[in-house]
C-alpha cells in the first residue's frame, strides 16, 4: 500500500541484562525492562518478567500478562505455554484452546 507507516521494531539488551526495543531510527520505543524478549512474531513479542512470561504489542502494551512459567512465541495465531505442571495453547487474547 502507497504510504503505509510500517514500524520496525527491534530487540536491544541494555545494562543490567534487561531487554527492550528500538525503532529503524534507534529511538527507545519500549524501555528495557524485561529479563527476556523475542523477537515480534505475528504482532506480539514474547517477554519475561519477574520470571514469568507474557505478550506485548509494539506500543508496550501488555496484551497477555505475564503469568506463564513458559512460553513460545506465536505461530498460526496461538502460542504454546505452561503454566503449573499443564503445557496447552493460548489465542492472542490469551484465552485457552483446543487444538
Amino acid at each position: 500500500m502507497v504510504g503505509e507507516l510500517v514500524v520496525v521494531l527491534a530487540k536491544l539488551c541494555e545494562e543490567e541484562s534487561n531487554y527492550g526495543f528500538i525503532d529503524e531510527r534507534d529511538n527507545m520505543v519500549i524501555t528495557p525492562k524485561y529479563e527476556f524478549a523475542e523477537d515480534f512474531n505475528e504482532e506480539l513479542a514474547l517477554v519475561r518478567i519477574n520470571r514469568q512470561f507474557g505478550f506485548i504489542d509494539k506500543e508496550g502494551h501488555e496484551i497477555i500478562p505475564a503469568s506463564f512459567d513458559e512460553a513460545e512465541s506465536f505461530s498460526g495465531g496461538k502460542a504454546r505455554v505452561k503454566k503449573g505442571k499443564e503445557f496447552f495453547y493460548i489465542d492472542k487474547e490469551g484465552n485457552k484452546i483446543l487444538t
